[in-house]
């Protein structure tokens, strides 16, 4: 039980730590002014790059499969683990904000 919940804890602070590399960090800025520049500031795709909330959907479903691959969880829980994921990231982004 408790390596259930240590792989979901790091799994949690991967898709925050992803997300916020993809959203908003330094490194990433180029890339994201590339999508500005290709697409416009009022696209969807544009809002993607720059919402946590939005991005983080993205990569939890992408990247939740590696939770089940390294416990015995069922699978039927897969969409409340990469929701679940992308709840905390979204509010850990929001009260960075703060």
């Amino acid at each position: 039980m408790a390596v259930i919940v240590l792989v979901l804890v790091l799994y949690v602070l991967t898709v925050c730590r992803v997300t916020r590399v993809i959203v908003g960090d330094k490194i990433t800025e180029p890339f994201r002014n590339r999508i500005v520049r290709r697409f416009g500031q009022a696209s969807q795709l544009t809002y993607l790059f720059f919402c946590a909330w939005c991005m983080s959907i993205w990569i939890g479903f992408g990247t939740a499969w590696a939770v089940f691959l390294l416990t015995d969880l069922s699978w039927w829980l897969y969409p409340l683990v990469a929701l679940s994921a992308s709840q905390l990231t979204g509010l850990l982004h929001r009260a960075e904000e703060d």
